[in-house]
């Protein structure tokens, strides 16, 4: 309740957000459910393709997806 409060304050301010989690698994999860929620999101991890991480890059940047929930580094 506390992410899907944060994220809701910065999209209202037009801002984007990075969640960060420990394994790949619950960062899928975690976008799943931030977007049956209602909240623009996508997961970014090692497994997906170089051409693919740059088009959700890309959709953060203009605004197409508000979240990407990546693995914590």
């Amino acid at each position: 309740q506390d992410l899907l409060s944060e994220i809701g304050e910065r999209v209202s301010r037009d801002q984007r957000v990075l969640v960060t989690v420990m394994t790949i698994k619950f960062a899928e999860e975690v976008a799943a459910y931030l977007n049956r929620m209602g909240v623009k999101a996508h997961h970014l991890h090692s497994e997906i393709d170089t051409i693919e991480r740059t088009e959700i890059i890309n959709a953060l940047r203009l605004g197409h997806i508000d979240v990407i929930v990546g693995i914590n580094l």
